[in-house]
């Protein structure tokens, strides 16, 4: 069905530019997905794409401006330690804590670059806040991308629908849950914590103080 939707909708176009391209593909996506509880919702303000590590250097951000002139960014942060913890048990290949830290390290400094060049179109947001001050974070977020703020703003939900969280622990249910952030004092030992700080510590705190600046814009 998508194959379908997305021909008619490519072959009714003048120019095939990648913009136009990427709106067939997506309108195919959301109309062939048959339960999509929110096809018939008007308007649409925003479509929303998610892909973790993708600021791993500007020449991206100036990619996706190319395609998305009008586009905006969110980038959600997490603390080295905290995410290194549930990294390691997500997956093998970060169980090395040299691998996964330079993994780190190179998606902030990235993150930072991007921002510097984004003019203004792209928001930094502490993982924490999300999860402590969730309905504040979600209000200013609403806010900067001109959308009425809604209670479903303050739930995980997929379809329409409460979903689990995605998580490497199985503590946590449908609700947003602030355990998260005492990961790395429950799973890692003094001299990974004591590593970490060496390794990214001062990054973290650049993107605290940028996250900071976009808070206050």
């Amino acid at each position: 069905m998508q194959r379908r939707l997305y021909d008619a909708c490519a072959s009714g176009l003048d120019e095939t530019v990648t913009r136009d391209l990427l709106d067939c593909y997506f309108t195919s996506y959301f109309n062939a997905w048959k339960n999509y509880g929110n096809l018939s919702a008007e308007p649409k303000r925003w479509l929303i794409g998610f892909e973790p590590g993708i600021a791993k250097g500007v020449g991206r951000a100036d990619a996706i401006r190319a395609v998305y002139p009008d586009g905006r960014v969110i980038s959600v942060f997490r603390d080295p330690w905290g995410w290194f913890a549930s990294a390691r048990r997500w997956e093998r290949r970060w169980r090395d804590r040299e691998h996964a830290l330079n993994y780190w390290c190179k998606i902030a400094t990235g993150t930072l670059k991007w921002r510097s060049h984004a003019a203004g179109t792209l928001r930094l947001v502490r993982f924490e806040d999300l999860l402590t001050r969730t309905e504040e974070t979600m209000r200013w977020l609403a806010g900067w991308l001109g959308i009425e703020f809604t209670p479903g703003l303050l739930e995980p939900t997929f379809n329409g629908e409460p979903i689990s969280a995605n998580t490497s622990f199985s503590d946590l249910e449908t609700e947003v849950s602030a355990k998260p952030l005492y990961r790395a004092q429950e799973e890692l030992e003094a001299d990974v914590v004591a590593y970490i700080e060496v390794r990214a510590g001062a990054l973290y705190k650049k993107l605290l103080k940028r996250a900071d600046q976009d808070w206050g814009a």
